[in-house]
């Protein structure tokens, strides 16, 4: 039981006792199964309760202790009444809330993006330094090794060449001396 102060401050404890059911219209049905539907029955008398005791607070502030005994009737109505101005600023603040839920969704949904285009990116930097650097430093060992063995081959080619071309060059004219030391001696028989 719900305690409450009437207009002279006089605490009173008071019984409440309300049906409590939906509008059969399709928007407060809908409103209805959208607030109520997930949760579990004791949840629901929870917030009907709630609503309630601050209804019958707020009427039972206006007046004193010896209306409430005579005036039952009417603090009844009058409760039920501000229950229903309650229903009534909700449907009307229902659509606000609505219309700010959606720009709440985009700027979570942009919150994502961003976080997911970071991401993106620290996954880039981690690829370029964990593969693509490494690949290109070994790309690039790879290229000098193999210049290196090119420009080795080259030199072997032309030192083989000049000691070829040296042998060559000193067969003939070993050649030459031969023959011209046979001329030579042919020549000294003849005469």
């Amino acid at each position: 039981m719900p305690e409450a102060y009437t207009a002279q401050g006089v605490r009173i404890t008071v019984e409440e006792v309300a049906p409590v059911k939906v509008c059969s219209d399709d928007r407060s049905i809908a409103l209805a199964a959208e607030q109520f539907l997930s949760r579990p029955p004791p949840a629901i008398w929870r917030v009907a309760h709630q609503v309630v005791e601050g209804h019958l607070q707020t009427v039972l502030g206006t007046v004193s202790v010896e209306e409430v005994y005579r005036r039952r009737e009417e603090i009844a109505r009058r409760v039920r009444e501000a229950d229903l101005a309650y229903d009534l600023q909700r449907y009307r603040i229902a659509p606000a809330v609505k219309a700010e839920e959606i720009p709440v969704a985009l700027v979570e949904k942009e919150r994502q993006i961003a976080l997911q285009e970071k991401e993106i990116e620290r996954r880039r930097r981690e690829l370029e330094a964990t593969v693509i650097k490494p690949a290109e430093a070994e790309r690039q060992r790879i290229e000098l090794l193999a210049q290196a063995e090119g420009y080795r081959r080259r030199a072997e080619a032309v030192g083989e060449a000049d000691g070829l071309r040296a042998r060559g060059l000193a067969e003939a004219e070993a050649r030459r001396a031969v023959d011209l030391a046979e001329a030579w001696s042919l020549y000294n028989e003849a005469a």
